[in-house]
């Protein structure tokens, strides 16, 4: 009796000892091989072997671990394979070129890779390997590193957080990368060497700003939207140590000098005047071109020279204009609507060769100087 209840022990474990437990290759079993420029192996093979030796060891065409595929491993249409591991065991893969016999030589050798686990630690049939694949180096005789080669509308891709989309590197066809992310986080370091040839933008420890360094010249703060540089690139002030200093946003003029008004840098005339503007007429307005300038009424009839308000002609605070009566007809100094003119007397000039001066005060108030009636 005791001899019939251990044969049908043995009849019921022996299926199931009669078959390893099978891993699938890279997770997926049906695996492509490619070459050092990316086009399908067909002409190579996989040689297998036990891991640190050079002995041939058996893979499987299918989980059931039952059809044991060729040692090396030749490929399939589109240079696939079907492989399946041993899940307790250690492997060592060499990808050769092309089928050298017993063993792959040195010259047809893509990769090797050595120690590698049949499948996850502790995991059941099925779990898969985690070896994920060997990217192939561009060398014909590559070492342990190499590069990642991409078909030109290729993508390398990263899940983004809320798991709803991919965020991925592309490249278009001006050979620009971009990166669908947006955003780059970059570690703060020292200053870098500049390198001839070369651009460098670096977050940098000590300033705790992007530093530029342009084809090896001296490495330059870039400072931030906000306190010297609008988002437009435009510069609206400068610092002297840590206070900022407005800039007008009225431009200088020609020959203006630039100055602190109290309230901003801006343009005034300084020394010489602007130029010298000649009217003939008996009407003129004055224009922005006559700020620190000579404006000559050379008419022998009367004649007016008129103030603009500032809504029209914004002369900046603290001009300076001259107007002298050059001919004959006398010249009358007045105000626009809503200019202001502060004079001692009458805002008419007193003879030929009589000069006055205009010194802009306020928005639209001046004040009127000189030889007057």
């Amino acid at each position: 009796m005791k001899n019939k209840i251990l044969l049908a022990f043995a009849l019921v474990c022996l299926p199931a000892l009669s078959h390893a437990q099978c891993s699938p290759f890279m997770g997926v079993g049906s695996v492509q091989f490619l070459d050092n420029t990316g086009t399908p192996l067909t002409s190579g093979v996989l040689y297998v072997y036990q891991a640190g030796t050079s002995t041939q060891v058996a893979t499987f065409t299918s989980g059931t671990c039952a059809t044991v595929n060729t040692n090396p491993i030749t490929f399939g249409t589109g240079a696939r394979a079907q492989i399946w591991l041993t899940t307790s065991s250690l492997y060592k893969f060499v990808l050769c070129a092309q089928n050298d016999g017993a063993a792959c030589s040195a010259g047809d050798v893509l990769y090797s890779v050595d120690q590698v686990p049949g499948g996850a630690s502790g995991g059941g049939s099925g779990g898969g390997s985690p070896f994920i694949g060997v990217f192939i180096s561009g060398s014909s005789n590559p070492a342990t590193s190499g590069a990642v080669r991409y078909a030109s509308g290729d993508l390398e891709c990263f899940r983004n957080s809320a798991n709803s989309g991919n965020l991925c590197w592309s490249k278009d066809s001006s050979d620009l990368l971009s990166w669908a992310g947006g955003s780059f986080k970059l570690p703060e370091g020292n200053t870098p060497t500049p390198v001839v040839g070369f651009d460098i933008l670096e977050a940098d420890v000590n300033a705790h700003r992007y530093k530029q360094c342009n084809n090896g010249g001296t490495c330059a703060n870039l400072v931030a939207s906000g306190v010297d540089i609008n988002t437009s690139d435009q510069v609206t002030g400068l610092h002297f140590g840590s206070t900022s200093t407005p800039i007008s946003s009225t431009p200088p003029a020609t020959n203006q000098n630039l100055t602190w008004d109290g309230t901003n840098i801006s343009g005034v005339y300084r020394g010489s005047i602007s130029g010298v503007n000649a009217q003939s007429g008996t009407t003129y307005t004055l224009a922005l071109a006559d700020a620190g300038g000579w404006v000559r009424m050379t008419s022998a009839s009367a004649n007016t020279v008129t103030v603009p308000a500032n809504a029209s002609v914004a002369f900046p605070v603290n001009t300076i204009i001259s107007v002298r009566q050059a001919g004959a007809g006398q010249t009358t100094i007045a105000a626009a609507g809503g200019v202001t003119i502060n004079a001692t007397a009458a805002t008419v000039l007193r003879t030929t060769n009589s000069t006055i001066s205009l010194v802009k005060i306020g928005s639209d108030t001046w004040d009127l100087v000189g030889d007057l009636q």
